[in-house]
């Protein structure tokens, strides 16, 4: 079929679509029809139509009824016949109610034959078909190459020909597995051999085949013995199958023992056992029973309304063929940034050939990440099902198929059923290779769009592009800070899956060894089946909302939804473990039920009242059952949770380097010694679940895609323990999630948040994760295992956490708050302005919550850095981008600004939008933005009305195909134009930088001088121009110091800088990966050093300038850069940990070791006497005090250890690692925020003489900051004494009476 035929009819199925498969709408792509197609909305009009205009009766009598139904079932008979050019007088055909029934009907008969039968079977059989061999005497499995070479000519197995009995041979015309179509003339050709043993039979599988395409039986001495159809795969309904018998055939069946109803015309039982077959036809004798009337009947509405709407058979064929290959080949040509396929194609390549298409619609495959690692079915699915795909993943019944397609051997199989794999099973990746596929099959109404948007949502959640990448690996993580957690939420789930229980604050919760007291004990079972219900498939289960009631000794269950008007408002259970004891309820039964699987022993409760309550509420029948604590055996279950492969410490004696094909895999333990049996109750895989609040902040930023967030998030994956007041918890791995979490915890309905965003940035090996399982430790000290707290430990919300990292000791331990509101799950309190739901209100079934105290990062999509960002505003005298980074601009000085601005002019003005782009001239030119990666940290610059002039630009041809400058010329002129003036300076730069200005970015290391020196630049003029135009710029600023007026160079200074940030931002928003990441730190740093440098050539810094006539403004942007370089090390770490050039600065820096206990005898102590009663004063609730509290008591132990050693650059790490509470409350000038600013400056006096960008800056910062304070205040001047004597101070060595206990 030609594009333009293919592309008219595709569009006559889309135009009947909206009409015919209402289904269809909501954004619904089916991609399924090979497991059964859909039915059109004029067959089940009609077929209601028919059926309320006639009565249909048994075909077995002579009434009228009867009669008109004998005569539709004889025309539909004769209808699918016709439908396959198939003669009546040669075939007949057996209604059945599948394909599967029409070969148990062969395989019956067969097997009642003397000797019964030899059966040889294609590899690609469908597992119905394969079924048959345990019917048969002997069976072989033969592959398309095999029974070539017999039809060729080549002896037949001695193990068939040797049986002497009738063999059957049976095969798929489409395999189902991957379209892959086997020739329909095998029959005959084996039928002519003269070898071939008596009763040879062939046995040939349609039903996937017809689906589509037209199947021609017009030859009798071709077709097969035996043919099998389903029509629900070809009209959706009804569902029912025909066995197509060649007559020459039909005495196989002479042999069957069985009668049904209906087959027969007479039946002795009285004093002799005897019966005469119907002989008349042979459906007649194999029909048993009455027919299914009214199934037939729709039958035949169906064969009509499919061809009025569809046509042909053979227009389906070409039609779904078009499609199939449109989607094989946009899979196949499907790559990630590093060239590796996105998939692993199994069906046969699409080619069209003389009559006949060697595949059918389907098309089956699997997904792998950017380093070969196989994404897992089940993960895939569940992403599938969240964006509307009704898509096949798994085993498909083709077990022969599957394995040949994926090489897995006998052994390999068995091993995977013996570690516990099941079919279904979620653990879909064992040995290395999948289990199974993932199947597009399509249909007589699938369309262009259906294979569109299927390749467009493999491209947005499984390819990488610019080096990103979705599967993250790490092996072991080291903080370079120290986040500070608390207990910040403790919830129970009393039952299963239903509503959670919030433990209140200053309450005192028991811990077991099975979990947390009264969590998950007792479960909602199916009356019929025993399993236990969860919210997956009954969604209201999360409006059931159980309190636990102490004083009454009852769980109170109440319904949030609607209760039907007889049911109570609320029911109770009594919390003792014997109901019987309250007279209102009657005594527990044992039953036998399952849970996650397992087979478990549960006291279910026979109180109508409580199970009628759950089953009218839930519109299931249900009895609520409890599995109580401490038992042993079936009444007791064991944690599964282990490490994952992308966590620390998960086999941490082979380091893996990033990128590397994943040559591990998580199996189950080969015995119970090889995972400790630690007990649960009715959990999935672990009693307890840690989540950081960082990590649901940056989920909710990733799914509104706004906001940044801390760098932190998702650390708890690389925990190893924590200790929750002096009790110890365990982690155990990170929680793989479901589709539960879309489930709205208020209002019980579904969407595809948060796992669509999960998908995309928690998939590691092709599973998705998220939160980190635990449990509680077994006490391991003698005074941990004594006393009444061992026996019954307790813990509270606000408890102070230690947690502790693989390959790292203690991390951390303070009395703190969140630096903002927490986000509570479960609660209404906290929804967005969005089409999505907030985390906040999916069912993360958090245990604990833990809530680290850190400033806020870049938000991460995977291992792919995606920055919001604002274009470059050319606002004097200070431009966004310069106030993003922290970066000042020179035009701050009004003198030089006026002499280097041009006139405005109606061309170039940036109060004109550029038409094409809706932006100003400027914002147009410079194509990319800025990136704000330090939200959390950065102030809020008030709007402030300032003209936008517009200047002169300036060339670059050494380093930019355009000029990069932020001024422009009214006709600037061409790059070949650049003037010798422009190439001198970037010479006479960067010979100053190589000679002098590297050896100044490091404290006295021969070994970092060199990296800044020799490795820098030549990283930067391989590729990394934003680097390079970073070092020029500081060059140039390095210069000014012998020239603080010269021109050029403050031109020079400013303008290398803009363009390094613009395309420096550029880089940042399409994503960190390997090859960049180590020229984003360097000129992250670079920016940094800008930053501070600047600062000597400028009156103050950022914030409001209409502050200028207070005269001293703070150094804000100074936290801004250097906690940027922080984020890029933690947000591209998995490929700096490994850098030649990044680790040895890293590891040149001091290591932070803080004492938080904030006590006077620390040397800065002081600077907290009155924190209490000025909290008390100043905040407005208790989380404002302790948030605040925690933010003074991080500050000053930083100040403490960097007093111990100045001179390694220790007080610089100041910049980086205060909080964000910390810098509102320095913009809010808070006069103690302001003197521990001072005695930040006052370390930095020891660097005076040695860094030019850090030259009198002790002296001009603290003289400024004690401007804020009138010299008679008794309160804060004595805590000023110490940095105004040490930046006051003159000498090349501070004397330690005045520096406090060691030299300067």
């Amino acid at each position: 079929m030609a594009d333009y035929d293919a592309l008219a009819y595709n569009g006559r199925i889309e135009a009947l679509r909206e009409k015919e498969y209402p289904m269809l709408k909501d954004n619904n792509t089916y991609l399924d029809h090979a497991g059964t197609t859909l039915y059109a909305k004029s067959l089940v009009d009609e077929f209601a139509a028919d059926m309320t205009a006639n009565l249909f009766g048994n075909p077995h009598s002579a009434s009228g009824s009867s009669q008109l139904s004998m005569s539709r079932i004889d025309d539909v008979r004769v209808q699918i016949l016709q439908l396959l050019n198939a003669d009546p007088t040669e075939f007949d055909v057996v209604f059945v109610a599948n394909a599967t029934a029409g070969i148990k009907l062969v395989a019956e008969a067969l097997r009642s034959a003397p000797g019964g039968f030899s059966f040889m079977y294609h590899q690609a059989c469908h597992t119905s078909l394969v079924g048959v061999r345990q019917e048969s005497k002997a069976s072989i499995c033969i592959d398309t190459e095999t029974v070539q070479n017999w039809v060729d000519g080549a002896p037949l197995p001695d193990e068939i020909t040797s049986a002497g009995t009738p063999l059957l041979f049976g095969y798929p015309a489409q395999s189902n597995m991957d379209g892959a179509r086997l020739p329909l003339d095998w029959s005959q050709k084996l039928r002519r051999r003269k070898d071939i043993p008596i009763g040879f039979l062939t046995l040939l599988d349609a039903a996937a085949y017809v689906a589509t395409s037209p199947l021609d039986l017009g030859d009798p001495e071709s077709a097969p013995d035996f043919t099998v159809m389903s029509f629900n795969k070809i009209f959706g309904f009804p569902n029912l199958g025909a066995l197509v018998v060649r007559k020459d055939a039909m005495p196989v069946f002479q042999h069957r023992k069985y009668f049904g109803g209906g087959t027969v015309d007479m039946v002795v039982c009285v004093g002799e056992q005897w019966h005469a077959p119907k002989s008349q036809s042979l459906h007649e004798a194999l029909e048993d029973g009455t027919l299914p009337i009214h199934s037939i009947v729709a039958l035949g509405i169906a064969l009509a309304v499919h061809h009025r709407l569809f046509g042909t058979m053979a227009d389906i064929s070409l039609h779904t063929s078009y499609l199939a290959q449109r989607l094989q080949d946009k899979l196949d040509r499907m790559r990630h940034s590093n060239g590796r396929r996105v998939c692993k194609l199994y069906s046969p390549v699409f080619k069209h050939l003389a009559e006949s298409v060697v595949s059918g619609p389907i098309v089956s495959f699997n997904l792998q990440d950017e380093v070969g690692a196989w994404i897992s079915l089940a993960e895939f699915e569940k992403t599938a099902v969240l964006k509307g795909f009704h898509i096949r993943t798994g085993g498909l019944c083709n077990p022969g198929g599957v394995a040949a397609a994926l090489d897995l051997m006998p052994w390999e199989m068995k091993r995977n059923f013996s570690s516990g794999f099941r079919c279904g099973d979620d653990n879909d990746v064992l040995g290395g290779k999948p289990t199974g596929t993932i199947r597009v099959s399509l249909g007589a109404m699938s369309t262009v769009s259906d294979v569109d948007r299927f390749e467009a949502f493999i491209h947005e959640f499984y390819q990488s592009s610019d080096g990103s990448t979705f599967s993250q690996s790490r092996d072991e993580m080291r903080s370079t800070s120290v986040p500070d957690l608390v207990v910040t939420s403790i919830t129970v789930f009393p039952i299963k899956s239903c509503g959670g229980f919030h433990i209140p604050e200053g309450q005192p919760w028991e811990v077991k060894p099975e979990g947390l007291a009264w969590d998950r004990e007792w479960c909602l079972l199916h009356l019929g089946t025993s399993q236990a219900l969860s919210q997956k498939r009954y969604p209201s289960m999360t409006l059931l909302r159980p309190h636990i009631d102490f004083e009454k000794g009852v769980l109170e269950v109440s319904y949030i939804g609607e209760t039907p008007k007889h049911l109570p408002s609320k029911i109770t259970v009594p919390l003792s473990s014997d109901p019987a004891y309250f007279d209102s309820y009657d005594a527990t039964k044992w039953r036998t039920s399952r849970v996650c699987g397992e087979k478990i022993l549960a006291h279910t409760y026979t109180s109508a009242i409580i199970n009628n309550f759950f089953s009218e509420i839930l519109g299931v029948p249900c009895l609520l059952a409890r599995f109580p604590s401490g038992g042993q055996g079936q009444s007791m279950r064991h944690i599964k949770a282990q490490l994952q492969q992308h966590q620390a410490g998960y086999h941490k004696t082979r380091r893996r380097v990033p990128g590397a094909f994943p040559t591990e895999i998580n199996t189950p333990p080969d015995s119970d010694s090889e995972l400790d049996q630690r007990r649960m109750l009715l959990s999935n895989e672990s009693p307890l679940l840690a989540i950081n609040t960082a990590s649901l902040r940056a989920l909710n930023m990733e799914i509104t895609n706004r906001g940044k967030y801390d760098f932190l998030a998702y650390t708890e994956d690389h925990w190893s323990a924590l200790t929750i007041g002096n009790h110890r918890f365990q982690m155990l791995g990170s929680c793989r999630r479901c589709h539960m979490v879309c489930i709205h915890q208020d209002t019980a309905a579904k969407s595809e948040e948060p796992f669509a965003t999960l998908s995309k940035t928690r998939r590691f090996n092709g599973k998705v994760f998220f939160g980190t399982h635990m449990c509680y430790a077994t006490p391991v000290t003698s005074e941990e295992a004594g006393g009444f707290m061992a026996q019954a430990p307790m813990i509270r919300l606000q408890a102070h956490i230690e947690y502790y990292s693989t390959g790292t000791s203690f991390c951390s331990r303070s009395n703190i708050e969140p630096e903002d509101e927490p986000i509570p799950l479960g609660s209404s309190q906290s929804s967005l302005a969005s089409e999505y739901p907030r985390v906040g209100h999916t069912r993360f079934a958090p245990i604990f919550v833990v809530i680290p105290y850190a400033s806020d990062g870049p938000p991460l999509n995977g291992s792919q850095v995606n920055f919001r960002y604002g274009t470059c505003d050319e606002i004097h005298p200070r431009c966004g981008n310069c106030l993003k980074h922290g970066v000042l601009c020179d035009f701050e000085n009004p003198d030089i600004a006026e002499s280097l601005v041009v006139p405005d002019t109606p061309a170039t003005s940036a109060a004109s939008p550029d038409p094409s782009t809706g932006l100003s001239p400027v914002l147009s030119s410079l194509g990319t933005s800025s990136p704000i990666f330090t939200a959390a940290t950065s102030p809020s610059f008030p709007d402030i009305p300032i003209s936008i002039p517009t200047s002169s630009r300036h060339a670059s041809p050494m380093l930019h195909p355009r000029p990069m400058t932020l001024y422009r010329n009214p006709d600037p002129p061409p790059i070949s134009q650049a003037s010798q003036n422009n190439r001198m300076m970037e010479l006479r730069l960067l010979h100053n930088y190589t000679t002098i200005t590297s050896k100044t970015l490091s404290l006295q290391n021969p070994d970092i001088e060199a990296v800044w020196r020799d490795t820098v630049p030549h990283l930067a003029f391989s590729g990394a121009s934003f680097l390079a135009d970073g070092l020029l710029a500081v060059s140039a600023l390095h210069l000014r110091l012998k020239s603080p007026n010269d021109r050029e160079l403050i031109r020079a200074s400013h303008s290398y800088m803009a363009a390094s940030l613009s395309e420096y931002s550029a880089a940042l928003s399409k994503g960190i990966n390997q090859s960049n990441a180590e020229a984003l730190f360097l000129t992250a740093a670079l920016i940094a050093f800008q930053s501070t440098a600047s600062r000597i050539f400028t009156r103050d810094d950022g914030g409001d300038v209409r502050e200028r006539s207070d005269g001293y403004v703070l150094p804000i942007s100074w936290f801004h850069a250097f906690q940027g370089v922080k984020t890029i090390v933690a947000t591209s770490w998995q490929w700096l940990r490994t850098s030649g050039i990044v680790i040895p600065i890293i590891q040149s820096q001091p290591s932070l070791n803080l004492n938080l206990s904030a006590t006077k005898s620390t040397f800065f102590g002081h600077l907290l006497d009155g924190l209490d009663q000025e909290l008390d004063a100043s905040e407005p609730d208790a989380a404002s005090r302790t948030l605040t509290r925690q933010a003074y008591q991080h500050a000053v132990a930083v100040l403490n250890w960097a007093h111990k050693v100045p001179r390694t650059g220790a007080p610089m790490v100041f910049l980086a690692t205060v909080s964000k509470r910390y810098v509102e409350l320095l913009q809010a000038k808070r006069p103690r925020a302001l003197v521990i600013l001072a005695t930040f400056f006052g370390l930095l006096k020891v660097l005076d003489s040695g860094v030019w960008w850090l030259k009198g800056v002790a002296r001009r910062e603290v003289m400024g900051i004690v401007s804020f304070f009138d010299p008679d205040d008794e309160e804060w001047w004595p805590r000023l004494q110490w940095p105004v004597m040490v930046a006051l101070h003159e000498g090349d060595t501070i004397p330690p009476e005045i520096w406090g206990g060691r030299s300067g």
